[in-house]
């Protein structure tokens, strides 16, 4: 996690309006993307799924644990519908690939 401590405006700091600013941000991005954490196939639980009005709520019983190492790769569907998955202490919102068309429409 990080934090950069600034006000919204210029009167303390002008970080935020400056170059080196978004620079930084793309810089820490570019330093996380591609980490993986620890979970390896552990199965992820369902925390809080989205609906089909894109709100979150609770996961219905019917939604299944995914595997940490195929969290990227698991289309979704209403056994693994797009959501919050893995623990109260470690989760994230994990993007699922989109679900393929239905057939006749």
């Amino acid at each position: 996690m990080v934090l950069f401590h600034v006000t919204a405006n210029a009167e303390w700091s002008n970080l935020p309006l400056s170059g080196l600013f978004v620079q930084m941000l793309r810089r820490i991005v570019a330093l996380s993307a591609g980490i993986q954490g620890q979970e390896g196939d552990a199965p992820l639980a369902p925390l809080e799924l989205l609906d089909g009005f894109g709100r979150l709520g609770a996961a219905p019983p019917a939604a299944a644990p995914v595997a940490a190492s195929a969290i990227e790769t698991t289309v979704a569907s209403p056994r693994n519908p797009p959501g919050w998955y893995g623990t109260r202490r470690a989760s994230g919102a994990r993007r699922m690939r989109p679900m393929p068309p239905i057939a006749g429409r």
